[in-house]
C-alpha cells in the first residue's frame, strides 16, 4: 500500500504546529491507469489546499506527485 500525504509546519505566536493530510492511497501492483488516477486526484487535492494557503498569505514550496 502507498499513501500520498503531505506535512505542514505552521508557526503560529512562535509555536510550531505540524499537520499531516492525507490525499490519496493505492495499493503496491495495481493498474498503471489506476495508479496514475490517484496521483491525479491527489494533486488536484493539493491545489485546492494550496490556493486556501495562497489566499491566507501564507508563504510555501509547492511541490506535487509525478
Amino acid at each position: 500500500m502507498f499513501i500520498l500525504s503531505a506535512d505542514y509546519l505552521f508557526v503560529v505566536a512562535g509555536e510550531t504546529k505540524e499537520i499531516t493530510k492525507y490525499y490519496a492511497s493505492g495499493i503496491e501492483g495495481e493498474s498503471p491507469i489506476v495508479k496514475k488516477r490517484n496521483i491525479y486526484v491527489a494533486n488536484e487535492r493539493l491545489k485546492m489546499d494550496y490556493e486556501r494557503l495562497k489566499e491566507a498569505k501564507i508563504v510555501f514550496l509547492e511541490k506535487f506527485w509525478d
